[in-house]
């Protein structure tokens, strides 16, 4: 019989830290979870219908060669270094496929395949072909990643309604949205729309999961907070979980070897002298103003909103001008594309700003709120 595990989901809005996370978790032993972000439901719709075992491995393994060989991950970004793990950065990560398939044909063996099953059993296949024991109390990590997969998590929830839980990570929004723009410019792939879906997601923070989901135990985690309490912070996850204590939850890994993160300079680990975002420009001052209109609530919340300041609120005529992201864009693509996607930019600002002032956004409690 599969054992049903807790599940602990995984998301994040615009570029804050949901892989850093993911990567403290990623060798505790009683954790189940691929070396990279998944969408369960998207895998299942496409399974053709009748599917066998054999069949549904081999399209697991074709659709996901990321997850059995750190060679695949420069598709995703160059500054990913599965490649480059271990502490003199010369180790690599392999999986074998074949021993998965095995695993997985063996754990289905004689079962009825529906859709909670396979779940598990794919994350039980991949945990054996890790080599790796099955853990006694298991718990699978399930990194859905953006705020705006929403099926993937009502997917989770109508299987396992009772054993699921979300971390939301979360940033400074306009720094947020200032590192997917330094995101961009490292891939070589700077575009509008791309900003656009992340400030949409920035915008509208975590108000759909909890409208959506109102019965879902869901913690926010500030990556700043990770960073400068790492202790602390992995201390009330398995709390909160009713994980075990692991001293692996110190330490940033991929395939339980140190990992060196995805950003431009190698860095392991945590760093404890992050600061809170701060404008550094008139533009950034303006954009900080504007977010702090629609997102007062959740500035306050997670501790970025200087409650001292009494200057006279902001016009909202502010979000027509464009953001210091935009402007970078504009350097760019062409005006009609860059005007495309500042006209929808502009559409979501007053959108979720007229829904916000009839209607106080939702932010659920922070993983270590006293």
């Amino acid at each position: 019989m599969i054992k049903i595990p807790k599940i602990i989901c995984l998301m994040t809005f615009g570029r804050a830290g949901s892989k850093f996370f993911h990567s403290l978790v990623d060798w505790h032993p009683q954790v189940m979870n691929f070396p990279r972000t998944f969408n369960y439901d998207d895998f299942w719709g496409k399974l053709p219908p009748e599917a066998n075992i054999d069949q549904i491995a081999d399209l697991f393994t074709d659709r996901y060669p990321r997850f059995f060989s750190c060679k695949e991950w420069y598709k995703f970004n160059k500054y990913d270094r599965s490649e480059n793990l271990g502490s003199n950065m010369d180790e690599t990560f392999s999986i074998d496929s074949s021993l998965f398939k095995k695993n997985l044909k063996e754990l289905l063996s004689g079962k009825q395949i529906f859709r909670k099953v396979l779940f598990i059993a794919l994350h039980q296949a991949y945990h054996l072909a890790c080599g790796r024991d099955l853990p006694k109390k298991p718990f699978i990590l399930y990194h859905i990643h953006d705020t705006n997969n929403l099926n993937s998590l009502g997917v989770c929830l109508e299987d396992f309604p009772v054993d699921t839980s979300l971390l939301v990570m979360a940033r400074h929004p306009v720094g947020s949205i200032n590192a997917v723009v330094k995101w961009m410019e490292m891939q070589g792939i700077l575009s509008s729309g791309h900003l656009c879906f992340h400030q949409k997601q920035v915008l509208k923070g975590t108000s759909e999961l909890c409208e959506q989901f109102p019965d879902l135990d869901i913690k926010v985690l500030p990556l700043e907070q990770l960073h400068q309490d790492i202790v602390g912070c992995m201390k009330a996850f398995v709390n909160w979980q009713g994980l075990d204590w692991h001293d692996s939850l110190l330490k940033s890994t991929r395939m339980g070897k140190l990992w060196w993160g995805n950003g431009k300079n190698p860095m392991n680990g945590v760093n404890p002298n992050i600061q809170i975002y701060s404008p550094k420009s008139w533009l950034e001052q303006k954009d900080l103003k504007v977010l702090t209109l629609v997102a007062k609530e959740r500035l306050r919340k997670l501790g970025y909103l200087n409650t001292s300041s009494k200057n006279r609120p902001p016009s909202r005529l502010l979000a027509l001008l464009p953001t210091a992201g935009e402007m970078q864009m504009l350097k760019h693509e062409s005006l009609p594309v860059w005007l495309k996607y500042y006209a929808l930019r502009v559409i979501n600002y007053f959108s979720f700003a007229n829904k916000f002032s009839t209607k106080k956004e939702k932010v659920p409690k922070l993983l270590c709120e006293k």
